[in-house]
């Protein structure tokens, strides 16, 4: 502990500031005071600077860890995206192996470029269907009729392809031949869509799909409704 002294002996306490023979300063209550708070603020502001430096030590611990974990998720991102790339580009190959086969056995020739799509069958369909008008506030129902062209078209793909696949690639070969395919559930719009394609007679539109299976060749076809006959 400390040992205080009065002011009076304090005063008649005298030393040499410059000396190096002194080890110890006496300091009136005050001073004493005085150094004391500053030096527990002190110890606690380091106290306080220690536990942040450990907040950012494991902060920093942390956040390498978490970046390890990036970095191998990347790794491994990088691995399937590689592999997907892979498989599709196989998936590829043996589509169009498949087609050329298709095409060789219908004997479709150029085997290898022919787009490999036969129409079977091709008549006019008449669809009927009720349009619904409002005249005075009073709603009117007509009968109305569409004038298109329901035709059966095979495609050059196998039945071991499902059919969600299949439908995939057939809608996509479809717009590679520039025809539109418009897969319409409300047909009381059909009347808008049919001006709307008429008015464009150069462009085909399809307006449904409908799948089957020929057993025989062990290929699909599918029926389709269309504004123009279409010509493959």
């Amino acid at each position: 502990m400390p040992k205080f002294i009065t002011e009076k002996f304090f005063k008649t306490y005298f030393y040499n500031k410059d000396s190096s023979d002194w080890e110890k300063a006496i300091f009136t209550r005050e001073e004493f005071k005085e150094l004391e708070s500053k030096l527990i603020k002190t110890n606690t502001s380091l106290q306080d600077c220690s536990k942040e430096l450990d907040f950012f030590k494991n902060q920093k611990i942390n956040l390498e860890i978490k970046i390890k974990e990036l970095q191998e998720q990347l790794i491994e991102f990088e691995n399937i995206k590689t592999e997907n790339k892979n498989l599709n580009n196989l998936n590829q190959n043996l589509l169009r192996i498949c087609k050329e086969r298709a095409n060789a056995k219908r004997k479709l020739m150029p085997k290898k470029t022919h787009h490999g799509y036969i129409k079977k069958h091709a008549e006019q369909y008449i669809y009927k269907f009720t349009d619904h008008t409002v005249v005075n506030g009073r709603r009117f129902t007509n009968e109305k009729f569409l004038d298109l062209w329901k035709s059966i078209v095979q495609s050059p793909y196998s039945l071991e392809i499902s059919s969600n696949k299949v439908l995939s690639l057939i809608t996509n070969d479809l717009k590679s031949f520039k025809i539109e395919f418009v897969n319409i559930k409300d047909f009381s719009t059909w009347n808008k869509l049919s001006l709307f394609s008429y008015n464009k007679l150069d462009s085909i539109v399809i307006y449904e799909i409908k799948l089957k299976e020929n057993l025989k060749d062990y290929l699909w076809e599918f029926q389709v409704l269309s504004n123009i006959q279409l010509d493959f």
